[in-house]
């Protein structure tokens, strides 16, 4: 079937001032299908729900009681992989990438990541640790690594289906016993994967659903890092880590406190700001290409045509 995208509108809450789950939307969580403004139609990224026109949705749009239906889970594979990987880092997320690592290591990430591209914007693929690819998150960035607000599209082949998401990167460990370090931004687990190699990095990709997406990971060692007000406040990730025995760590909290990053900053802004040098540093990961040739899907070669 041919793949499609669900579109939002750009403006969130002139769209729609509340979510369909009652919450006030003036920090923009629910996204509006774009063509439904005005009505409770689209994606709610604080109580991570769908609402959908259709009839795999599980939540009664009309208000009144209506039956569950059977979810029809999106199903995705490698042709899909391969069809969007971004060989020749043209994103601006990947532009960003060369910008601030060289190119060398930004084809590390994007190999190791499978990054994709779709109209010029990265697709941040999430592929479980079984090597299921459940999702694909499409984002805008600008060549400076800012993202463009509002632009986060879905990879969807089929418009009646329900997405079964996980942590951006959880492949990583299918091989390995380093520890996971979970952040929110995919856009930080890639360059964190850089900085401190010594851990799989991997993301959330919203902060409210990291309980849902941590429990993959549960057996394994796991240190959470939370952006500057998550600590305890806002999705209380610490809660949630002491919950499931993972490590949490207080860094960005600190951080901010001493002057080091700002408001609601995140582990790798605090490199970005005060560690050019070793974000410039050419540092390759010798193991990752033993990954590579001992996992031939991933290995990726560019067409000769």
């Amino acid at each position: 079937m041919k793949a499609t995208i669900r579109k939002f509108v750009s403006n969130r809450y002139k769209a729609n001032a509340t979510c369909p789950c009652g919450k006030d939307n003036k920090n923009g969580r629910f996204a509006t299908e774009k063509g439904y403004e005005g009505q409770p139609v689209g994606h709610c990224h604080d109580c991570i729900k769908d609402f959908w026109l259709d009839d795999s949705t599980l939540i009664d749009l009309s208000g009144g009681d209506r039956q569950k239906t059977e979810v029809n889970y999106c199903t995705f594979g490698w042709k899909d992989i391969e069809s969007t990987f971004d060989f020749y880092l043209e994103s601006g997320f990947a532009k960003f990438l060369v910008k601030t690592l060289g190119e060398e290591r930004a084809t590390a990430i994007a190999k190791k990541y499978l990054l994709g591209i779709w109209e010029g914007d990265v697709v941040f693929w999430q592929i479980d640790k079984d090597f299921r690819v459940r999702h694909g998150e499409i984002i805008k960035y600008n060549s400076d690594g800012k993202r463009q607000k509002q632009t986060s599209y879905r990879f969807v082949k089929n418009i009646e289906c329900q997405l079964d998401q996980c942590m951006f990167g959880e492949h990583l460990g299918a091989d390995n016993d380093l520890p996971y370090a979970v952040v929110e931004s995919a856009k930080t687990a890639a360059l964190m994967d850089h900085v401190l190699p010594i851990y799989n990095w991997v993301a959330t990709n919203s902060a409210g659903q990291l309980e849902k997406k941590c429990k993959a990971l549960i057996g394994r060692k796991v240190i959470l890092f939370p952006d500057h007000n998550q600590y305890d406040k806002n999705s209380n990730w610490k809660a949630i880590g002491d919950k499931y025995g993972f490590e949490v760590s207080k860094d960005c909290e600190n951080w901010y406190k001493a002057g080091l990053i700002k408001e609601k900053d995140d582990i790798v802004d605090y490199y970005l700001m005060n560690y050019s040098k070793v974000m410039k540093h050419d540092k390759i990961d010798p193991e990752w290409n033993d990954f590579v040739d001992d996992n031939p899907k991933l290995n990726l070669t560019k067409n000769q045509d």
